[in-house]
């Protein structure tokens, strides 16, 4: 399961603002941490949401990021 929690405020050079594209011209970024001469040290991912399964969706419930706001800092240790 992926979020997309990137909080703008104070990290804007990664991360957009709610329907708009950050300095590099994409409208999410997805910290994938992939350092290798293949994939360099950020890949790029195309994605489409689809729906949770209900064990995810129960999961999510119990997720630090639960009910986060694109302000929200990042929670400590995540």
């Amino acid at each position: 399961m992926v979020t997309n929690l990137c909080p703008n405020d104070g990290n804007a050079q990664w991360c957009p603002t709610v329907g708009g594209t950050n300095q590099y011209g994409y409208s999410y970024h997805f910290d994938i941490m992939a350092q290798n001469q293949v994939f360099g040290d950020n890949v790029v991912v195309d994605f489409e949401p689809v729906a949770c399964p209900g064990q995810a969706t129960s999961d999510w419930e119990t997720c630090a990021c639960i009910n986060t706001q694109e302000t929200d800092t990042t929670p400590v240790g995540l």
